[in-house]
């Protein structure tokens, strides 16, 4: 596996671990979602992840120098309601060394990811979180090359979310979301980080998300376990936002929702408000979080007052040639 400007593919061996850290650390750093990358954060996050195949991993060498790499991914478990079988594979990571870019680099190791997924059975490859089992970002930067790059080799947008962020200094629950909370109680509907007897009613109304079910799970029933924020009327959880935990100081939760029978209720609304609010509380002094460009609940952020920061392809698809083709 050679280009014409003599790099070659090798999959990735212990030796080049720290190559491949550096690197990384150099073409990410500045960016949104850089989280420094360290030599046990790689072993933890990518070589112990239960998905990893070696097969799947590969770096771009030069002279004895890592200059690209590469990972891959076929997700092995499925989760809640989700049918593996149905699924893409999945590019979590691509980069190359800004010296050797615009050189076929990164063609070629996405050409070699595309064949190791498309040598496992799949007849589709993803870029973007959605199911991804190791995943550094939420998709691509729309601004960015990167955006480019994977349209012009053949991947097709097929969502997108603004990147939105509120810095919490002047934030304060407004006399409308007291309103709210009043309308509310007189309704029987009540507030409170979820408890142990909430637990199987909000797992019940995860019947209604089953993308987040088993981070809520996991989050709840973990050695450290994050709160989850729900609205309960009388005994049964109706809604939910979290699992909430800080990042140094910026304020992170998962998710949000409302049972579809209480919604337009303006429910969604002080949970969010009163999310926003415990976040402060505990320290944060911003919020960052992704919606779908589509999603009627980004009126609620901007109504928190959120501000659009940038748009992110948070999946795109391609159809692999050899799978089914004719």
């Amino acid at each position: 596996m050679q280009n014409r400007i003599k790099v070659q593919l090798e999959l990735f061996e212990r030796r080049y671990l720290d190559d491949v850290v550096d690197l990384w650390n150099l073409v990410f750093k500045g960016r949104r979602y850089f989280y420094p990358m360290s030599r046990e954060r790689f072993e933890k996050y990518i070589l112990k992840n239960r998905d990893f195949n070696l097969e799947g991993c590969v770096v771009a060498v030069s002279k004895s120098r890592v200059v690209g790499f590469g990972l891959a991914v076929i997700r092995s478990s499925g989760d809640y309601k989700l049918d593996i079988n149905d699924l893409p594979g999945f590019i979590s990571i691509l980069f190359v060394s800004p010296e050797f870019r615009h050189k076929g680099v990164g063609t070629m190791i996405l050409n070699f990811l595309e064949g190791f997924i498309l040598e496992s059975g799949k007849g589709e490859s993803q870029v973007g979180y959605p199911y991804n089992p190791i995943c550094f970002s939420p998709g691509v930067d729309m601004s960015t090359y990167a955006f480019r790059f994977f349209l012009n080799r053949g991947y097709r947008l097929k969502a997108a979310s603004l990147h939105m962020e509120l810095n919490l200094k002047d934030f304060y629950l407004r006399e409308k979301i007291s309103r709210y909370l009043e309308t509310h109680r007189r309704m029987g509907i009540t507030y409170r980080i979820c408890n142990e007897k909430d637990r199987e009613s909000l797992y019940k109304l995860m019947d209604h998300f089953p993308g987040w079910y088993s981070r809520v799970r996991e989050a709840l029933e973990s050695e450290s376990p994050r709160e989850v924020l729900v609205a309960v009327h009388h005994t049964k959880v109706i809604g939910f936002v979290g699992p909430i935990w800080l990042d140094d100081r910026r304020g992170c939760f998962t998710g949000i929702g409302v049972h579809p029978q209480y919604r337009r209720r303006k429910i969604g609304t002080v949970l969010f408000n009163l999310l926003c609010s415990k976040l402060k509380e505990m320290g944060a002094s911003y919020i960052t979080l992704h919606t779908g460009t589509s999603n009627p609940a980004q009126e609620i952020y901007f109504d928190a007052g959120f501000k659009v920061k940038s748009v992110w392809a948070t999946k795109m698809l391609k159809r692999l040639k050899g799978c089914g083709d004719k």
